[in-house]
């Protein structure tokens, strides 16, 4: 507490006065550190107390705890008591003359001291201050905890009662349910012992019944003896008749049977069948739509054509090996010039035909230019043409257009000239609506391939019949382009001037294991023939 008056000395003397008296009133009167050791040696004589009454045995958790509490509630009030440490304390003496010139004399050196003692016993105060209410947390806190664990421990004791209750129930059901089943399987032996002593009356009797049949039976034996004798003497008869008629059947068969081996053996040399390994040779796997490239294989294999030499322009590839017409011959060596507009689908072209050319371009009459490709959600419709593009989702209407992208063009006589030397062996055009354009464009004087495949139905959600496109086969008329197959899809084109000097007008192609005989140029006659002499010997019914 800091005073400023006019007359020091006085002003002192009153604020002395009035803070004795206003401690006693208000009982904060400083414990000194005599008070304070006094009542250190309180507690310590009560806890020493409390530790001597329990001295003669071991003190259990419990005690031991309320021991710990109780210790520490007894800090807690010392420290309460004396928190406060101020640096203005009252100066007094008890001695009757010197004693104003001892306070005098102490007031002075305070008065001089106080810049140092001050802080420290504001720092100790705040440090007290803050220790105090601390500590009486944590043993409230503590006492808190102390309850909820004796709380705890008395549901486990209710838990393990109550545990104990139930398990004694359950031994109670389990042996009064052992008992129920002791009793069953008592009942069920009584039950099984007499089923089987019927059983076994049951066995007895049938036992003589057989006993009675197997008498009459031998009676029955004896009795008609001499008329299964009679009978087995007729039935030996008539088997020796059997066997002379079915002698005559097998000597008639295998006569008919010699002729059909030379007839065949006549046949063959005629060249009316295909060899067994050159119907090996063309028996495969179709990866086209329908086959087309089976068909393609066969044709090079009469032509004298390598598969591995089989060059070709894919017009619309669409996916690398899937409804492809030129991936089978990739397989077999041959390589070529892959066009495809959908960009989704360059990834999948280059990662399988890695040796093929593969262009992300639009063939259109004119190079260089950029037109829209709608990109379909069905998988091979997509089409540069709106209109084509519109009819397609007229028709089917689960078919929707995914994106439009801007594409690049290029014309085919620029491909042509600028990868092949001359023209490649077959051109395959699938562009959804752009064939007969893109015939068109294409140069017969300059760049002319041996076969040519072609889409030549519109796009239906159905069956298509009867609506293949005449304009596209009038035009390859004109271009001496002669259609060789229709696959109900597709159409193959051979160029009339290569093939007319083969003398190739039939096919002996195989699908799936199952071969489509026939026959080429002046053998197709007998091959006919042949057929049907086959047909005569594989089902004569003379048996």
């Amino acid at each position: 507490m800091k005073k400023t008056a006019a007359n020091p000395e006085t002003q002192a003397e009153i604020t002395l006065e009035e803070t004795i008296i206003f401690n006693k009133l208000t009982g904060r009167i400083p414990i000194h550190k005599t008070d304070v050791k006094i009542v250190e040696n309180k507690e310590s004589e009560s806890v020493s107390a409390s530790a001597g009454a329990v001295c003669g045995r071991v003190l259990s958790e419990e005690e031991r705890t309320a021991q710990y509490v109780a210790e520490i509630c007894q800090r807690l009030a010392t420290m309460e008591a004396t928190r406060e440490n101020m640096a203005f304390r009252p100066i007094y003496s008890c001695r009757r003359f010197i004693g104003c010139f001892i306070v005098f004399f102490k007031r002075v050196v305070r008065k001089c001291l106080k810049w140092y003692l001050e802080p420290v016993c504001f720092q100790q105060t705040d440090f007290n201050n803050a220790v105090t209410p601390a500590i009486g947390r944590l043993t409230e806190l503590q006492e808190l905890s102390i309850k909820k664990i004796q709380l705890l421990e008395e549901n486990l004791v209710v838990k393990e009662a109550e545990l104990e209750h139930l398990k004694k129930e359950m031994q109670e059901s389990i042996d009064a349910q052992i008992h129920l089943l002791r009793q069953l399987v008592k009942s069920e032996l009584v039950t099984i012992s007499e089923d089987y002593t019927v059983l076994m009356d049951s066995f007895k009797e049938m036992e003589q019944k057989y006993a009675q049949a197997l008498q009459q039976q031998k009676q029955l034996s004896q009795t008609h003896g001499e008329s299964i004798e009679r009978l087995a003497v007729e039935n030996n008869g008539r088997l020796d008749a059997l066997e002379d008629h079915f002698s005559s059947l097998e000597d008639h068969y295998n006569t008919r049977m010699e002729n059909a081996e030379k007839l065949l053996q006549m046949l063959e040399d005629e060249g009316a069948f295909v060899s067994a390994a050159r119907e090996q040779q063309i028996r495969r796997s179709s990866l086209s739509q329908s086959g087309e490239d089976a068909i393609l294989a066969y044709i090079f294999m009469v032509l004298g054509i390598s598969e591995s030499q089989c060059s070709y322009l894919d017009l619309g590839a669409n996916h690398a090996k899937m409804l492809s017409n030129t991936y089978y011959f990739y397989q077999k060596g041959s390589r070529g010039v892959l066009v495809e507009a959908n960009p989704q689908l360059i990834a999948e072209l280059r990662f399988y035909r890695s040796g093929d050319v593969i262009l992300n371009r639009c063939i259109a009459g004119e190079s260089g230019k950029s037109v829209d490709f709608y990109v379909m959600s069905g998988d091979g419709l997509s089409t540069p043409d709106r209109e084509q593009m519109e009819r397609i989702m007229t028709n089917n209407p689960a078919i929707q257009m995914e994106s439009v992208v801007a594409v690049q063009t290029i014309t085919v006589n620029e491909i042509l000239d600028t990868y092949f030397d001359g023209a490649p062996v077959f051109i395959n055009i699938d562009v959804e609506g752009a064939e007969m354009e893109i015939l068109a464009s294409i140069d017969f004087e300059v760049h002319r391939p041996l076969a040519i495949i072609l889409e030549m139905i519109p796009y239906r959600s159905h069956l298509v019949v009867g609506m293949k496109n005449q304009e596209i086969l009038q035009f390859m008329a004109d271009n001496d382009y002669v259609e060789y197959a229709f696959t109900g899809i597709n159409s193959m084109f051979l160029d009339k001037k290569t093939h007319e000097g083969f003398g190739c007008t039939g096919m002996n192609i195989a699908f799936d294991g199952v071969a489509i005989l026939g026959a080429m140029g002046k053998n197709r006659g007998i091959g006919n023939y042949a057929m049907a002499q086959m047909n005569t010997i594989l089902h004569m019914n003379e048996f």
